[in-house]
């Protein structure tokens, strides 16, 4: 039996999981949810500790390997193992820190701050390195150290055990001694406590409780009287500074009331209050006097556990009763009540519990510790990622450099719009100052009304937007769907649920994913792979999935639109996400019909040749099924902005009229290979080499000719210009910090990666990368692409990139307009601000995506119109 075994669901699938995996019962949750979406950063967690003083990189490097080396966390991968994750431990720390200096920027704080913003985006990998670690350098004596790490490896306790250790060794070195490698508790150790643990009649007891608790699930949270479907994962955040005035007021408080639980430690007292302040805020935003909130228990009660660095916290669900007349004391004492209950608990089965309940509301509280070097004060602060799962949070930090609490209030994109993202700020501030003002006073007397007060009005003044309300219950029809319909409400625990309504927006979260499908196939046979809930989220979207005789479709339509007007059909990326083409189709008019395709389903272990042209029939064939002649408008993302371009050729080809081609950051693959091909060929025939060996050989002189070519036209001129300012530094600095940065050099084992730019995203979507036969057609499709020699088009192509460019080496080009140029007779190019080749079809950059292109696509529909006038 393993740490993880706390589960108590009866889902075989889950509980194989469970028996056989080495992560603790929090870490599996969180390892489902990051297989889920691997390309997303909600589970990142960052921190940027500011220095006022002088730095050495080198050493500071030394510093942070000390630390990876002391604490076996930082040195932990996931791998799988039959399907089963496994954590390992390596010998070695995966990665080193970076070094970036921005001190010679125009204006260093802010491209410092754009840099982590943009590095606490970056999805971690989960089998190599699961931190991202890098000293900053703004000024001679201004430092910045920012630290990323995946939730599966850390807690916020664990920040500052890190910080602390590479604070002491930095200065150890810095004096010149021997670093002593100090014997820190392994989180394996930990693990295995765990385990010993799960056959106690404690932990019995203790899911008994946990099981007993998900019977007093709460009603669905309605904020603001709708309940809209989660589109995105973006979250923003308002950051709030109490102050040492009123933070003083609220622990006075805190101290000051009776709890009616006995004994309370002060950390217990604040939280219990803080926490009355959120549940004061869901009952004003929502109207629900049932309630709950998932919080972090930091399960640091013993010496050794404090030295531990690793995610040692437990997840733990907080539900209370709101009363009639209810007031800030007693909702406070029937915090302090329900929480004197859960602590006798959260080892055993808390995590699985809150999983379970789905609350979707996430509280913290969380003490935050000085740090000094050289007698200065180290500051520090949250990178947030800008992406979450919950509908609300509120985090709170006693900061203890100052003795103020910091409010962090996070409300998801697709639940509050502005007006109520300002709403729900004034209303957190009015509780405070309620609160302070007159403890026994209700906490209705705080209310202040909602932007809109009927659920008709918000509904109509969202209309247009994102959110979309919850649809009328509509019954099953069919055997599948009633089959469908009872294990979702066995995993969700909600009853009834309509066919139309959607799994995520229902508070579906991965582990309840996870155990739906465990629990279908084991009824029905029929597997599902785990991306499937993330293109069919309804019960009559998977029935139809299901239901389908034969060969699923080629083409899915994605918005419906008007039937008088052509249609435009996207072609997704070589891993086929066609919900990127879903997204896109939100931000455009809501009459144009868009369709998009399925990827191709072929034997993975037959595949056919890796040519454009031959795939390009694939969906030239299933377009014409919608619309038999032209004219066309057709658009692709990626490679099947490749796609695109030669079902386009093939389609004037056949006579039919193309009207609109737009290209989503594609590079045109060179015509220059075409002489190397040739050469290929006929070396391919003279030595009678395999056609896979041949195509081996075309690629690998094609992949490095386009990295040569990148270099000698912008590649060496940023490299001159780097080369420049360096010498330039140099030449200004004085004769002895010369000798010593010469010195320096010289004797420099391994290179500190410098690093100016902000950091480029991979050009893959890896969401679904997950499954073998998406791998194998995914490398089809790159190969068909960096083989293609494309024809000259005789029209009018749109072209929209990234300012970045797009990143791949064997694929990027050094021209603004990506070499489509030389290829078409009329090119425009429009450049979209985001982050990089994938930030395009992501919140908020796709919503400029879909405007340009809807903006294009209408001023071509109306300049054909008036051509045929």
């Amino acid at each position: 039996m393993t740490a993880s075994t706390a589960v108590f669901t009866k889902d075989p699938q889950v509980l194989r999981f469970a028996e056989e995996s080495n992560l603790t019962e929090l870490q599996l949750l969180y390892w489902i949810g990051h297989r889920l979406r691997p390309s997303a950063a909600h589970f990142n967690n960052a921190f940027s500790f500011t220095f006022s003083v002088s730095l050495d990189p080198e050493l500071f490097q030394e510093a942070f390997a000390t630390a990876v080396h002391q604490y076996d966390a930082l040195r932990t991968v996931f791998q799988e193992h039959r399907g089963i994750p496994q954590q390992h431990v390596l010998p070695q720390p995966p990665a080193q820190l970076i070094f970036v200096d921005f001190s010679h920027e125009p204006a260093p704080q802010a491209a410092a701050e754009k840099w982590q913003q943009q590095r606490v985006q970056r999805p971690f990998q989960l089998n190599r390195c699961l931190y991202d670690s890098a000293l900053l350098k703004l000024a001679d004596r201004q430092f910045v150290w920012f630290l990323n790490q995946h939730h599966l490896i850390t807690d916020a306790s664990s920040f500052f055990l890190i910080a602390e250790t590479v604070l002491q060794a930095y200065t150890a070195l810095r004096r010149g001694e021997a670093l002593a490698w100090t014997e820190r508790p392994a989180f394996a150790r930990y693990v295995a406590t765990v385990q010993q643990q799960q056959s106690s009649s404690r932990a019995a007891k203790s899911r008994a409780f946990w099981q007993e608790k998900l019977h007093q699930r709460p009603e669905p949270l309605r904020f603001y009287g709708r309940s809209p479907q989660k589109s995105s994962g973006t979250v923003q955040r308002w950051t709030h500074n109490l102050g040492p005035k009123q933070t003083a007021q609220l622990k006075a408080l805190a101290e000051s009331v009776d709890l009616g639980v006995g004994a309370a430690t002060t950390e217990l007292r604040q939280f219990c209050l803080t926490a009355t302040l959120l549940f004061s805020l869901l009952h004003q935003l929502t109207g629900n006097t049932q309630l709950g909130f998932v919080t972090t228990i930091h399960n640091r009660g013993t010496q050794v556990n404090r030295q531990t660095v690793g995610v040692l916290m437990e997840l733990c669900p907080v539900l209370v009763t709101i009363a009639p007349y209810e007031t800030f004391v007693s909702l406070l004492q029937k915090v302090a009540a329900e929480m004197k209950q859960l602590l006798l608990h959260y080892r055993h089965g808390a995590s699985q519990a809150a999983s379970d309940l789905a609350l979707e509301v996430m509280f913290t509280f969380v003490q935050r510790p000085s740090l000094t070097l050289d007698e200065e004060t180290v500051t520090h602060k949250i990178v947030h990622p800008g992406c979450g799962s919950e509908r609300l949070g509120l985090h709170v930090h006693h900061l203890a450099d100052s003795d103020s609490y910091e409010l962090y209030l996070d409300l998801h994109q697709d639940s509050f719009n502005a007006a109520e993202q300002e709403h729900a700020k004034l209303s957190l501030q009015r509780l405070i100052a309620t609160l302070l003002y007159n403890p026994n006073a209700p906490i209705t007397t705080a209310t202040i009304p909602w932007p809109h007060t009927v659920v008709k009005e918000v509904a109509r003044a969202n209309g247009c937007g994102n959110c979309r309300t919850r649809p009328e219950y509509a019954p099953p029809t069919t055997h599948i769907e009633t089959q469908l319909q009872q294990i979702w409400q066995e995993v969700l625990g909600q009853s009834p649920i309509g066919v139309q309504d959607d799994f995520f927006a229902l508070g579906g979260e991965s582990w309840q994913a996870m155990s739906f499908l465990g629990r279908f196939e084991a009824a029905t046979g029929y597997y599902l792979p785990l991306g499937t809930l993330l293109r069919h989220s309804t019960i009559a979207s998977l029935a139809q999935q299901i239901e389908t005789p034969g060969q699923p479709q080629a083409i899915v339509q994605i918005q419906q639109g008007a039937s008088e007007t052509l249609p435009l059909f996207l072609i997704p990326g070589a891993a086929g996400n066609t919900l990127a083409m879903d997204r896109l189709a939100r931000h455009m008019a809501p009459h144009q019909p868009i369709y998009t395709f399925e990827i191709p389903l072929l034997d993975s272990k037959n595949l056919p040749p890796a040519e454009v042209e031959t795939l390009a029939i694939y969906y030239l064939e299933a377009m014409q099924t919608v619309q038999p002649e032209g004219p066309y408008h057709l658009g692709g993302y990626s490679a099947g902005g490749i796609l695109a371009y030669e079902v386009a050729q093939k389609l004037r080809a056949q006579g039919e009229k193309v009207d609109f081609l737009g290209i989503i950051d594609m590079p045109a693959p060179g015509l220059r290979y075409r002489s190397w091909q040739r050469f290929c060929r006929a070396v391919g025939l003279l030595l009678r080499l395999s056609a896979t060996k041949e195509e081996a050989l075309y690629l690998l002189g094609r992949d490095w000719g386009n990295r040569a070519i990148y270099f000698a036209v912008r590649g060496i001129k940023v490299w001159l210009w780097r080369f420049g300012r360096m010498l330039e530094r140099f030449w200004q600095m004085p004769l002895k910090q010369k000798w010593l940065r010469l010195r320096r050099a010289m004797r420099r084992e391994r290179e500190l990666a410098p690093a100016s730019r902000p950091p480029q995203r991979h050009d893959m979507d890896a969401s679904s990368l997950e499954d073998p036969r998406t791998r194998a057609l995914f490398d089809l499709y790159d190969r068909a692409v960096r083989k293609y020699l494309p024809q000259p088009y005789d029209g009018r192509l749109i072209l929209l990139r990234c300012p970045l460019g797009y990143g791949r080496k064997e694929v990027r080009s050094p021209y603004p307009h990506y070499g489509w140029q030389p290829l078409v007779r009329h090119l425009e190019t429009y450049t979209i601000n985001a982050r990089g080749h994938l930030a395009l079809l992501q919140e908020p950059a796709v919503a400029t995506v879909g405007q340009i292109l809807q903006n294009v696509l209408s001023e071509s529909i109306k300049t054909n119109k008036e051509e045929v006038a």
